[in-house]
């Protein structure tokens, strides 16, 4: 599926937390502080509310105390990886129905893809999803949040 495609399905999703006027939050979960810098950069100026992890491990511990509407997640990472992540959180209650939108330089597998079929909303390739197609894509899901 291309970018486009992924993103034209995925502005159909609605994120509330209960009060229209709070910040969406999303938990951005990867080693690379550059990585964490740069989405920081696309989501803040957006509107939503920032959660950083620099590790799989502090990500799911992270979305367990915080909860928060969306999860931007990093696959390879050392240690726990996003694979680990994924299956940590879909294993738990609380955090089973929180979207997880996945963002990878690492070029898929079947058995990749397989392993994440159904246990995450998306997957973007960090080089084929320009900024302006996933901030387009963000604006949408707050004009949504605020109007819908």
């Amino acid at each position: 599926m291309n970018g486009k495609a992924l993103l034209s399905r995925l502005r159909q999703y609605r994120f509330t937390t209960g009060v229209k006027h709070e910040p969406v939050r999303v938990l951005v979960v990867d080693d690379e502080p550059a990585n964490l810098d740069l989405l920081e950069g696309l989501l803040r100026p957006e509107g939503f509310g920032v959660l950083r992890a620099a590790s799989g491990r502090e990500g799911i511990d992270m979305a367990m105390s915080e909860l928060p509407n969306l999860i931007l997640l990093d696959l390879m990472m050392p240690g726990l990886t996003g694979f680990d992540v994924v299956e940590a959180l879909r294993d738990k209650e609380a955090t089973r129905s929180i979207p997880i939108m996945v963002l990878t330089s690492k070029e898929l597998t079947d058995v990749d893809k397989s392993a994440l079929n159904g246990q995450v909303s998306a997957i973007f390739q960090r080089n084929s999803v320009a900024g302006t197609e996933l901030t387009a894509w963000l604006r949408s899901i707050v004009a949504k949040r605020q109007f819908g």
